[in-house]
């Protein structure tokens, strides 16, 4: 476990590549500290009235990221307490990664390439950018690349390899 350290706050910014857990991870996080969940794909599709899927093919990227940023901005002002599953591409527009640095813990999800396809391989058709790709393990080596420079700005990285609530335990016992 990697760490970069920061003054105490009560937003938890999870952040990584889709499939690396982040939702899984927001969801026992939540429980375990009784705070909050705010999934942001969830939130957006709520707001929306559609899935993250529709909203790429109807509007394309550029306006998803912009609703996404909306999103993260809505969500970092108005919870003061939460567990915040962030999308996997979050991090790496506007200046959201500096936001979340701002207003809350940012911890990293950090996944092997392997365990992505595990995680992936029966959610392809809800996965936008997974849509139509021949070579499922290239794009995500190549994605990982893209933006592994934006994840690891994060306050703390965690091998998602080999997670437990007791790595967040030692998280959340020094901000």
């Amino acid at each position: 476990m990697e760490s970069n350290k920061r003054e105490a706050v009560s937003l938890i910014y999870l952040v990584g590549m889709p499939g690396a857990g982040k939702s899984y991870w927001a969801r026992e996080l939540s429980r375990t500290y009784a705070m909050p969940l705010m999934d942001m794909d969830e939130y957006l599709e709520q707001q929306e009235g559609n899935t993250i899927a529709a909203i790429f093919e109807q509007h394309g990227e550029a306006a998803f990221r912009e609703k996404e940023r909306n999103v993260l901005a809505l969500i970092a002002t108005d919870n003061p307490n939460a567990i915040i599953a962030c999308g996997g591409g979050t991090p790496c527009y506007f200046d959201n990664m500096d936001l979340m640095l701002q207003t809350g813990t940012v911890i990293y999800l950090h996944v092997s390439i392997e365990t992505l396809i595990d995680h992936l391989q029966h959610e392809a058709h809800m996965r936008p950018m997974l849509a139509g790709k021949k070579d499922v393990q290239a794009f995500l080596a190549d994605l990982l690349k893209e933006r592994a420079p934006f994840y690891e700005r994060a306050h703390h990285i965690l091998n998602a390899d080999k997670i437990s609530i007791t790595n967040f335990t030692e998280i959340l016992h020094h901000v």
